[in-house]
């Protein structure tokens, strides 16, 4: 099930002022995603072993998907409408290289 099913059988799973990993949302939803990034995979052990270098490194990484990914957001001549959807459901087609 999606967070926003979940939330619309129980919206007071969220209770005020919490947010998706609290109500214990989150990790459903990405546990439902068809794939692992690097992100998903990142645990505090693992952060704390690498070098401050590494870190830089996927800190950097992150930073360039947020453009990315707000330059997708920006191109609204690239989202598409299919069928009878309205203006909010519009789909951006990601290149799959480009996902996390």
């Amino acid at each position: 099930a999606s967070a926003s099913a979940y939330m619309s059988r129980d919206p007071s799973a969220l209770r005020k002022g919490g947010n998706l990993a609290d109500g214990g949302i989150l990790g459903e939803y990405l546990e439902g995603l068809p794939y692992r990034s690097k992100s998903l995979n990142m645990t505090q052990d693992l952060w704390l072993s690498l070098s401050v270098a590494e870190q830089e490194d996927f800190i950097d990484e992150l930073d360039s998907k947020i453009r990315l990914y707000e330059t997708f957001h920006n191109d609204l001549a690239n989202w598409v409408r299919f069928g009878d959807a309205e203006p909010g459901d519009a789909l951006y087609r990601v290149p799959l290289s480009t996902l996390p």
